[in-house]
């Protein structure tokens, strides 16, 4: 029980370290002395931590029936935690009955909600009941709370208990997904997020839309005064598409009256009404947490006395703030509910290519296909990028892969997307049968999957039998986010004509093409 207790009061752990450690070791005789340490201990600052280590671990299901069974041994000490006189022990005990979703403690929540003068232990309280969410009477006191609580000056704990009562009621609200109109609209301006801005400003050019490289390096493109934003979808080679409301150097300076103004027309006109749930986020690579979530508070706060309701767990729209180095740009994102492009794919594996890459990829790639191409992608895995291949001139398609697992998910991706590949187990450092008019390969990063080391032996056989199966004549694109190994290891025997960088998943790959040296 020592080592146990070293590890709660070890400061230099965070909150998820300390769970991991302590869940491992968890059983009933450690979990029954951390109960009656909670329960007996004189200092205050000793005793919030067990309490809150107690709330922490009721995360974990197995360790929470422990807790609770303890709690049902000792009936006393639930109502002695909520009944502590100091605020902050109050408020992890309440996290912790939230937690246990035990009925017999119900009573106390109840009370709690009641008697609670804390402001900012409140929304603990209320939070809780949400987990309860099942009882008649638990949904008339929190229908009831939201209806009649009014946030006073925009006072902090005034706003969060209005926010925890629009949380826990959420719990029990039924909604479906909404989906914007398809008609015709006032003209936006859309801004897209994109794995390589330069490829999917032109390929909305091509479509006849009048769009703009907003930011290369965040990967955002700007397109004027759109009418039909679901004629956006027709374009592959974006993550996803946002209204652009306004942008400027800090976030606090964004929603005023007028951008509110305009955020409730676009509303208005895209579905038809105002009152919708949101959530928000903010990106950018030097983002920190305190930022992301002084921009919650203060959006939350603007949008306050609108119909728009704040619930990070079922939400119909996404706020969010992209940071471009200097300022922010603030853009509403209708979700991914309206976007059909890539429903083919069913199934992915671990590294699986985000489609809307693969799609860039091959981007690139249309500009020199032929309706007689021989194309093989021999690593696969769930086929995202044969598939996408696929949606340009091709003559035949082939995918191989080590994994039978990877050859299946490919299997039923393809039968969903109704396009005929011919699949089948392979190691792609073993000679194939066949030249291919052009090779696609997402290569292994030496990140998720394998390392660097392993990854100097594969590149260098892989250089080898590429260069034995490609046609003399043919193009490879190789995909890489280790690039130096893969610049040292190619330029024996092939001709880089061209390099194209992307932004996926926080990394910056590279897309190599690739000739046979005359």
């Amino acid at each position: 029980m020592n080592a146990y207790i070293s590890i709660v009061e070890d400061n230099k752990l965070s909150p998820k370290e300390r769970r991991e450690k302590l869940i491992s070791l968890a059983d009933n005789s450690t979990i029954s002395s951390l109960v009656i340490l909670a329960f007996r201990e004189t200092s205050k600052e000793k005793k919030r931590l067990y309490v809150r280590t107690l709330a922490d671990l009721a995360l974990n299901k197995s360790v929470r029936a422990l807790i609770d069974h303890q709690f049902v041994l000792h009936r006393d000490i639930p109502s002695s935690l909520v009944g502590d006189d100091d605020p902050k022990v109050r408020k992890n005990a309440y996290e912790l009955l939230g937690r246990l979703q035990n009925a017999e403690y119900l009573p106390l929540l109840m009370i709690a909600h009641e008697k609670e003068e804390t402001l900012y232990v409140l929304p603990s309280v209320i939070l809780a009941l949400g987990r309860y969410s099942d009882r008649p009477e638990v949904r008339d006191l929190l229908k009831n709370g939201l209806d009649t609580f009014i946030p006073l000056n925009n006072d902090k704990n005034d706003i969060a208990i209005k926010e925890s009562y629009i949380k826990a009621t959420n719990t029990f609200s039924e909604r479906e997904p909404l989906l914007f109109t398809d008609g015709d609209h006032m003209p936006f301006d859309v801004i897209l997020t994109c794995p390589n801005a330069r490829i999917t400003q032109k390929d909305l050019s091509e479509i006849g839309i009048n769009a703009m490289v907003f930011d290369a390096v965040s990967g955002l493109v700007l397109a004027k005064d759109i009418i039909r934003l679901r004629f956006l979808y027709s374009v592959r080679s974006f993550y996803d598409i946002g209204i652009y409301i306004t942008d400027g150097e800090k976030p606090e300076k964004l929603l005023n009256d007028d951008s509110i103004s305009f955020l409730i027309t676009v509303l208005k006109e895209l579905y038809g009404r105002d009152d919708l749930h949101y959530r928000v986020d903010v990106t950018g690579r030097t983002i920190t947490k305190k930022e992301r979530a002084d921009a919650v508070k203060i959006t939350a706060a603007a949008l306050m006395h609108t119909g728009l309701i704040n619930d990070v767990s079922s939400y119909d729209i996404e706020f969010r703030y992209v940071f471009i180095g200097q300022r922010f740009v603030l853009a509403l994102f209708p979700g991914s509910v309206n976007d059909n492009r890539f429903s083919y794919r069913k199934k992915a594996i671990s590294a699986s290519m985000h489609p809307a890459v693969a799609a860039s990829v091959c981007s690139v790639i249309k500009d020199n296909s032929t309706r007689n191409a021989r194309i093989i992608d021999c690593f696969c895995g769930a086929g995202t990028l044969i598939l996408e291949r696929s949606f340009f001139p091709y003559g035949k398609l082939y995918a191989s892969d080590i994994s039978n697992d990877a050859l299946s998910a490919l299997n039923v991706n393809a039968r969903t997307l109704g396009v005929k590949i011919e699949a089948f187990p392979h190691n792609a450092v073993q000679p194939f049968r066949e030249k291919f008019d052009e090779v696609l390969a997402n290569m292994p990063f030496g990140l998720r999957v394998s390392s660097h080391a392993s990854n100097e032996k594969l590149y260098s056989e892989f250089s080898d039998n590429l260069y034995s199966m490609l046609e003399d004549n043919g193009i490879a694109y190789m995909f890489t986010n280790d690039k130096k190994l893969f610049s040292d290891v190619f330029t024996k025997r092939f001709e880089i004509t061209g390099r194209i960088r992307f932004q996926a998943g926080g990394l910056y790959p590279t897309l190599f093409i690739l000739k046979k040296n005359s």
